[in-house]
């Protein structure tokens, strides 16, 4: 049974039995054995194939001419607002000591001039489940969402003073002093108020998206997780904080064969920039209510993440490579014991037909009979 699948035989000069190829049960069994490393080889080395994991990841950042403008809204890019004081409690934002203006501006260059397009403030409104689930729902359950200020914003961010466009937003905190009034026209509270305020030393926390690449992730390799940036407010000290951010894109091959190409492109939080100046030496009365500016900015780095999902083709060279090296040692086993068995079966046969030379009462006839008997073992009639 095992002699039929002999596949590793060598192939002979003569005929054998009436085959040209030596196959033994020995190769047979050899052979269900380098089926069986066959199967092992598919079921070892094709996990990553078969259940898509462990991609090939290529990375690689690419700077462009000049920062991109972008559509920037609730849906696609984190803003929110947490106060903190040092007693560990929320507070409640009471405009008429302290206020928060986010502030959209957009201009165009021409003739060598920068003309504005816009200026408007930005609605700053409780945040809700709605605006913050799409980066992390966790978030919502540990938090009490209703103590954040989120922005409600539908603009455009970038570009750069360098270039031909440019659209910023800042977020201007600022002290609404004794006998003037907000940006709401309501008049502001004694001086005391402002002192009872920062006596509670008062700690800013600006939430926003931080992207990160998941590897394992097959569906969506890119997620939003929240980070912020924690500031403690000073009467005495104005605070510049710059929060950058760049493109990011994850391309996903997830052909089996050939190539198939999907793109997830996300804006990632890449760095943040920190200055302190005295708040006495702004120049101008109004300039010197300013408490902190937070601004939003866009990089001209892009950043391209390749993942790659083993293809059949790498996975037959995989399994192909190892293989040969069992089929070569093999081969060589099977091919010398074959040979070696056939050796044996013809000094069998020459044994037990020359042997009869010996006997006394043997004619030559019977010789003649039994040496056609050996040629027709080794050459088929057809073949005389």
């Amino acid at each position: 049974m095992f002699k039929k699948l002999d596949f590793l035989g060598s192939k002979l000069s003569f005929y054998h039995d009436s085959e040209e190829f030596t196959q033994t049960s020995f190769g047979g069994i050899i052979t269900l054995f380098l089926i069986l490393v066959l199967g092992l080889l598919i079921g070892g080395l094709g996990q990553d194939f078969f259940k898509r994991t462990n991609p090939s990841v290529i990375t690689s950042t690419k700077t462009l001419q000049s920062p991109p403008v972008l559509n920037v809204n609730n849906k696609n890019f984190l803003m929110a607002i947490y106060i903190d004081t040092i007693y560990g409690e929320s507070y409640e934002i009471d405009e008429q000591i302290m206020y928060i203006e986010a502030v959209y501006f957009s201009a165009i260059k021409k003739d060598g001039e920068f003309n504005v397009l816009e200026y408007k403030y930005l609605e700053l409104e409780k945040c809700t489940p709605e605006l913050i689930d799409d980066y992390d729902k966790h978030f919502s359950k540990v938090n009490n969402i209703s103590n954040f200020y989120c922005p409600i914003a539908d603009i455009k961010i970038g570009g750069s003073y360098n270039y031909d466009e440019i659209a910023k937003l800042n977020f201007y905190f600022k002290e609404c002093r004794e006998g003037e009034f907000n940006s709401k026209g309501q008049p502001c509270k004694p001086k005391t108020e402002f002192k009872a305020f920062t006596d509670l030393r008062p700690i800013f926390y600006f939430y926003y998206q931080r992207t990160l690449f998941d590897v394992d992730n097959y569906e969506k390799g890119l997620k939003t997780v929240i980070s912020s940036e924690t500031i403690r407010l000073d009467g005495q000290l104005y605070k510049q904080i710059g929060l950058y951010f760049s493109i990011i894109t994850l391309i996903n091959d997830y052909g089996w064969l050939l190539e198939s190409l999907e793109e997830e492109t996300y804006l990632g939080f890449t760095r943040s920039s920190y200055d302190t100046l005295l708040r006495s030496n702004f120049e101008g009365k109004n300039s010197q209510n300013f408490l902190m500016d937070i601004s939003i900015n866009i990089t001209n780095e892009k950043s391209n993440i390749l993942r790659i999902y083993t293809k059949g083709q790498t996975l037959a060279a995989q399994v192909g490579g190892i293989l040969k090296i069992f089929l070569f040692i093999g081969t060589i086993i099977v091919t010398k014991f074959n040979l070696y068995s056939t050796y044996l079966s013809f000094s069998s046969i020459l044994d037990e037909d020359f042997s009869l030379e010996n006997k006394k009462n043997e004619d030559n006839s019977h010789l003649k009979e039994k040496s056609g008997n050996l040629i027709n073992k080794i050459i088929p009639k057809d073949h005389i």
